[in-house]
């Protein structure tokens, strides 16, 4: 190789490495001064929130003085994602459900990895949009993996849609994987109750009557007077002709219903009622029952 050759070829070797250098230390310095940036404005934004919710929290949800004090601070920093969801509070808690999703989709916006869960379990529970819901709830979990709202997962209110949308097959296949892989962890009695009782609704909804009874006795093992559960297997009980053990069932179920043994999720005690859950009318359902089954023995017998 010509000398002169060699000489250039490690000149230009050399300044390409520091350019590199000065590229990398460039780089390295702009990620420090975002660093700092995003510090400062994480302090700054932490102030606003403590200072004006402070404020807030000394008053009623429904009062004037909340809603001033939480539009104050949206007016010092509207990128807060704390704010957008304590102004959708009040219209959560008074049913005003178009009003709540509208700020608390600013929430999500703002912080989405701590809202957007949050976000399809009110929209399955409350505003009952289900294909808005599991629009969310899909988000989160392939971008975030799995998380729990109020007790239950991701897949639990995915389930929750997938019934409420006549699918129950899509509903097994959120809900089953998850129950079999806690009890492989942790053994069966770690699952929840009402997990095994949409299990239950699951298979019912199917038709697959005896798995239904036994997912609503692993329900109510752990809460035997699970007034919904009772009326649910009764009715798997009369598909199965066991119409004695049906009727003794509703009316234990009736019994516990109106000592105001139902539902004991925080929602459905305070807001709403959930898919599935029962609003009992004992007298139209015990004759609804003997009836079907008076005719249906009164069939057999002509045939």
């Amino acid at each position: 190789m010509n000398p002169n050759y060699y000489i250039l070829y490690i000149a230009v070797l050399l300044l390409l490495g520091s350019c590199q250098q000065q590229q990398a230390s460039f780089v390295s310095e702009r990620n420090v001064q975002q660093t700092t940036q995003d510090s400062l404005k994480q302090k700054r934004q932490d102030e606003i929130a403590k200072e004006y919710y402070t404020q807030a929290a000394q008053y009623h949800y429904n009062s004037k003085e909340w809603h001033l004090l939480i539009d104050k601070g949206i007016e010092q920093d509207s990128t807060i994602a704390l704010f957008w969801k304590l102004k959708a509070l009040p219209y959560w808690k008074n049913r005003k459900y178009q009003m709540a999703v509208k700020y608390f989709e600013k929430a999500v916006k703002y912080d989405r990895e701590k809202y957007l869960s949050r976000s399809g379990f009110l929209k399955t529970v409350f505003v009952k949009d289900y294909h808005a819901a599991l629009k969310d709830l899909i988000a989160y979990e392939n971008e975030f993996g799995n998380t729990y709202e109020n007790d239950h997962s991701i897949p639990f209110y995915k389930t929750l849609c997938y019934l409420s949308l006549n699918q129950p097959e899509k509903a097994l296949a959120a809900l089953l994987p998850e129950i079999q892989e806690n009890t492989r962890k942790r053994g069966e009695d770690w699952v929840h109750f009402v997990d095994y009782f949409y299990l239950g609704i699951c298979y019912y909804d199917l038709n697959e009557y005896e798995k239904a009874i036994d997912c609503f006795d692993k329900s109510l093992k752990q809460y035997d007077s699970f007034s919904d559960a009772q009326y649910w297997k009764a009715h798997a009980c009369f598909y199965l002709g066991r119409n004695e053990e049906g009727f003794e069932l509703l009316r234990q179920g009736n019994m516990n219903y109106q000592n105001g043994y139902t539902f004991n999720e925080d929602s459905s005690i305070y807001y709403e009622l959930y898919p599935y859950q029962v609003s009992w009318e004992w007298q139209y359902i015990e004759e609804y029952w003997k009836n079907r089954i008076e005719k249906r023995l009164k069939n057999y017998l002509d045939f």
